[in-house]
């Protein structure tokens, strides 16, 4: 596994940045108390966390109702909204062999692309990673796996929020 900062740098502090913005915030001005709102449901309060950030209180209303990701999937179809698929890049290596057969199938020019992003990565030596670097957990080339026979049984599951079971 090597640095897992997406998250960091692709979610949180482009939210801290606009919500600055909002403010009308200047560099170095402080941000007034603010509070977010983090739509993690009951069945991954593992990733609760408390902010690292003097300023900001993280809030966490599904928990504080107790809502499931099947109770909101229920509360989106009866209201006639389509269920959003998991936020990830195309890219992300910690997504399963359904999230990588859909975008293969679905969307095969952001697939290619991601094939060039699993090519450009394999040699990381130069950043001191000996070992080579592959997108999918097979560690072998994304463009050689055949998703078709892949299953991944506990797929499913881990969408619901029970990986690690």
């Amino acid at each position: 596994m090597i640095r897992r900062q997406c998250t960091k740098e692709y979610k949180i502090d482009v939210v801290v940045k606009v919500v600055r913005d909002l403010h009308g915030l200047k560099k170095f001005q402080h941000l007034p108390l603010t509070e977010f709102w983090l739509g993690i449901s009951i069945d991954e309060i593992q990733r609760m966390k408390d902010s690292r950030f003097h300023r900001i209180v993280y809030k966490y209303p599904l928990i504080d109702k107790q809502l499931r990701r099947s109770d909101l999937k229920k509360w989106l179809n009866d209201n006639g909204f389509p269920i959003p698929v998991k936020s990830a890049c195309i890219f992300c290596p910690y997504q399963g062999d359904a999230r990588w057969k859909d975008l293969k199938k679905n969307y095969p020019e952001q697939f290619e692309l991601t094939v060039k992003i699993d090519e450009a990565i394999r040699d990381s030596s130069k950043k001191g990673i000996k070992d080579p670097i592959y997108l999918h957990k097979a560690k072998k080339p994304l463009k050689d796996i055949d998703f078709e026979s892949q299953q991944d049984l506990f797929e499913e599951i881990c969408d619901e929020g029970y990986c690690g079971i």
